[in-house]
């Protein structure tokens, strides 16, 4: 399949092949069966995937920028969802990863047995009130390929992390388009003690960077997946009765039909 970003290493291509194959040995659609999704999550966990490029004193598999930007590039291409939300559980590791307090999340995030969305609570798809003892609000929509996630609320200089006990969600109408497990989420107001936590000090402009590069990364799989199947898709079309001719950049214009004599 095609590759058009930088120079790959033969590690990096033998990932890109591995993904590949993986991918079309289960050619699975996602949908929002929770069992297919955290199925396919959980593998990925196994092979070392799911948190790949997080830092390997937090457990992660350490992987350089290239790579990781391969690995989520080639899950763009099959399922977006899981490329996004293995995007997610990356930036959850990041700022969660150096506080003993979430050691056994963390541990759970790389095998896939939790998942955590990751919002950016400055932006206008969340509207969050903390007053004292009370959460309110909600988030439009999270996509964390699972139906009870935690959430990682990114601030202006902080971040907090919410249980899944303390919100309510429901699935998301997508109009038909592809996705896993979307949803929209409320607060519950009052907050028991332990289940959200304030996280000072920590790099919420990198957390921000980490999604927005893995982000484009699965969407330039969409783009590669869509540019390779309007290939096929020419090479095999047919028009007036026959294959359609090639059409070549440096012609003037492409036939369009057979040649004969035109009517004027």
């Amino acid at each position: 399949m095609s590759w058009l970003g930088p120079a790959l290493d033969d590690e990096q291509r033998d990932l890109a092949a591995m993904l590949d194959a993986f991918a079309a040995d289960r050619d699975v659609l996602l949908s929002d069966d929770a069992d297919v999704v955290i199925g396919l999550a959980t593998e990925l966990a196994e092979l070392g995937i799911w948190t790949v490029g997080t830092d390997e004193r937090h457990g992660g598999g350490g992987a350089d920028p290239v790579t990781t930007a391969v690995a989520m590039q080639r899950l763009g291409r099959a399922w977006p969802a899981l490329g996004w939300a293995a995007t997610q559980a990356h930036a959850a590791v990041d700022v969660l990863g150096g506080d003993h307090r979430f050691a056994d999340l963390v541990d759970a995030v790389h095998s896939a047995a939790a998942a955590v969305a990751v919002v950016d609570a400055t932006s206008r798809q969340a509207r969050l009130l903390w007053s004292g003892e009370t959460l309110d609000g909600s988030v439009d929509r999270i996509d964390p390929a699972a139906e009870a996630p935690y959430l990682l609320l990114l601030g202006a200089h902080r971040a907090v992390l919410v249980r899944p006990e303390v919100t309510s969600s429901r699935p998301l109408e997508r109009t038909g388009l592809a996705g896993a497990l979307t949803r929209s989420v409320r607060f519950t107001g009052s907050v028991p003690a332990g289940t959200v936590h304030r996280l000072d000090g920590v790099d919420v402009d990198a957390a921000r960077i980490r999604l927005r590069r893995g982000a484009a990364a699965v969407a330039a799989g969409i783009a590669a997946a869509a540019a390779d199947a309007a290939a096929a898709y020419a090479a095999q079309r047919h028009q007036f009765g026959g294959p359609s001719p090639p059409c070549r950049p440096s012609a003037s214009r492409c036939r369009t039909r057979p040649p004969g004599p035109r009517w004027r």
